[in-house]
């Protein structure tokens, strides 16, 4: 897990530039800083459009902690170099492969050094092959080839800039900005940002500057007189779709294997526990497997929020070597800004404070953590998604009254959920429309929601996927990495395991063993009274509500004096700090996020240049 920032430009750019905009981005890779700047003509003398690379890649040190592991990594055998930031977890089987084939390898344990040379070697088509998380840049200068490379569900961030003559990629967001030294806002990417709180890829908040899209291979000839970009995907979520009927054998097999190959490193893993069904699975599991286990969790002084009492009988039950931090809400004030500034994307969920209080605790000990993110998505436990199809098949209606529902009042989305229309009922969960609609006389139709959604023939399928390919790949797994990489700790997920996910959207969900996490609360009732299987999920929880209307003169401060390129009335802010809603908390929330971002990045800008 790292992160780098890198060129490649007929211009002869400047490394102590790229070096000053990576700055910002070390806590991804504070093990190691290392760079490289050359001609491809130093790779490749016959070469025709000579090219300028630079390089900066910063490690956090995991697989062979040796300088084995250190990137850039270049393959003299293959004339290849390659930047990784992720994991490849099943590098022993695609190492073993390799040896098979006759390549040579130099360490026992680096997943870097194997996919360098199963990139070298089988070509982009190794890619398939690989399970994990991950963000590649890969030169392949035999072949005149550069590769930008994103995992099937965008575990791992990559941004980019293309004008042809200049290429620029990073890890970061801001780090990119930076070393571009000025930039203009998307206005189509803020009314995003309005109605969903995030910006999903292929487009960032910024005009001209793109994130890789999940599953997807981004390629250019390093030999042609301008950098032209392809693009291609190489995993396509609807294709695995179908109605298989579900093997307990098999998704037993499916899971252990991805907890397994997700405990290889060569530094010690936590587990966090927060005694909720996902996270227990996993221990269980491994519990089952003689697996060192050391778990984690976090506590709440506060007894409403505080879920000690069901993790420590997960401790007590599976005997586990057990870590515990109450974290106080009191902290806040001193840290809710400072969570908003590890963001170099905005992005207003307010779970991020407790996610990065609570990596900070674990990062104190330790450099990798399981979790039970995807556990959801992967065996429907979401309310939402249930109450959508029960919902949509109601034989009335409030779609009129949706379209009408004053704008400033909140969504609409208790109206709009009884849409007759199922995806309209579902997005009513997931976004704000009427929010953008305040600032914009002329807002997009083409809606981003609409498009994302496929109709498969299966009510709950289409949700599940519009889960991955929205919910999870453009909000929830942005969150994991920004939180947890601030802290330089890699956070790994069985559950977003990619041959688990086909595996289940290819079977009927309707076998009673599968619907709401059913399989993992049969896997634990040998193991736990009902009480604890079949209790609310609490999730980790901060109330932004109060905390909004307690601070409302210095966030109306903060609103009133932004840059924002739109504008906002004194009424449309009276309105949300008079109508003291859970909705309206948000919205503030989603405007100081954004003001908040935009101030942050002026900042790096105007320090570079002093």
């Amino acid at each position: 897990m790292c992160g780098f920032i890198g060129s490649m430009s007929f211009c002869q750019n400047n490394l102590e530039s790229l070096l000053s905009a990576n700055k910002i981005q070390t806590c991804r890779g504070p093990d190691e800083l290392t760079t490289l700047s050359k001609k491809i003509s130093q790779f490749d003398e016959k070469v025709k459009n000579d090219k300028y690379i630079n390089l900066v890649f910063n490690r956090l040190a995991i697989q062979d902690l040796s300088n084995n592991g250190s990137q850039p990594m270049y393959s003299k055998d293959f004339n290849s170099l390659i930047m990784l930031n992720g994991e490849i977890f099943n590098h022993n089987e695609l190492r073993d492969e390799l040896r098979a084939n006759g390549v040579s390898l130099v360490s026992e344990s680096s997943d870097t050094e194997v996919a360098l040379k199963q990139l070298s070697f089988f070509g982009k088509s190794a890619v398939q092959k690989f399970n994990g998380q991950f963000s590649i840049i890969f030169f392949d200068f035999k072949n005149n080839s550069l590769m930008l490379i994103r995992d099937r569900l965008g575990q791992k961030p990559l941004f980019y800039f293309n004008n042809t003559e200049t290429l620029i990629f990073s890890s970061n967001l801001k780090s990119l900005i930076s070393n571009l030294g000025d930039y203009k806002i998307d206005e189509h990417s803020i009314q995003q940002y309005l109605e969903l709180g995030v910006v999903p890829a292929p487009n960032t908040i910024f005009k001209n500057v793109y994130k890789v899209k999940p599953g997807e291979i981004i390629e250019t000839n390093l030999n042609q007189k301008k950098i032209k970009l392809e693009t291609q995907q190489f995993w396509i979520i609807d294709n695995f779709v179908a109605e298989r009927k579900f093997e307990e054998s098999s998704f037993e097999e499916k899971l252990s294997e991805a907890i397994k190959i997700r405990h290889r490193a060569d530094v010690p893993i936590a587990n966090l526990l927060s005694g909720g069904i996902d996270s227990t699975s996993i221990i269980k599991i491994m519990s089952q497997n003689n697996f060192e286990i050391n778990s984690f969790s976090a506590t709440y002084r506060e007894k409403k929020y505080d879920e000690s009492y069901w993790s420590n009988k997960v401790v007590e039950r599976f005997k586990l070597t057990h870590q515990q931090k109450q974290i106080s809400t009191k902290r806040v004030d001193t840290e809710i800004f400072n969570t908003l500034d590890i963001f170099d994307e905005p992005y207003f969920d307010p779970s991020n404070l407790p996610s990065n209080l609570i990596y900070s605790e674990i990062s104190k000990k330790f450099k990798v953590a399981i979790s039970g993110d995807g556990g959801d998505e992967l065996l429907n436990g979401y309310v939402r998604t249930n109450l959508a199809i029960k919902r949509s098949a109601k034989p009335y209606t409030f779609d009129a009254l949706a379209k009408i529902y004053p704008k400033t009042f909140g969504t609409g989305s208790n109206l709009s959920s009884y849409s007759n229309q199922l995806d309209t009922s579902y997005f009513s969960f997931l976004s704000d429309t009427n929010f953008k609609e305040i600032f914009f006389k002329k807002t997009d139709n083409n809606s981003y929601l609409k498009n994302l959604y496929r109709d498969t023939g299966d009510k709950l399928k289409n949700l599940i996927l519009m889960d991955y390919k929205f919910f999870l790949s453009e909000q929830m797994l942005l969150k994991v990495d920004r939180t947890s990489m601030a802290n330089s700790l890699e956070v790994r997920s069985p559950f977003i395991d990619h041959k688990l996910i086909e595996y289940m959207l290819g079977v009927n969900y309707d076998d009673p063993k599968i619907g709401k996490k059913q399989y993992l609360k049969n896997l634990l009732k040998e193991d736990f009274e009902d009480d604890f299987i079949n209790r609310k999920k609490m999730g980790f929880v901060f109330n932004l509500e109060k905390w909004v209307y307690d601070n409302e003169v210095s966030l109306k401060r903060i609103i009133q004096s932004n840059q924002l390129p739109f504008s906002i009335e004194q009424n449309v802010i009276n309105i949300l700090f008079t109508f003291k809603t859970r909705i309206n908390s948000h919205r503030i929330w989603k405007l100081v996020t954004l003001i908040r971002y935009f101030e942050h990045v002026d900042n790096i800008i105007k320090s570079r240049n002093q």
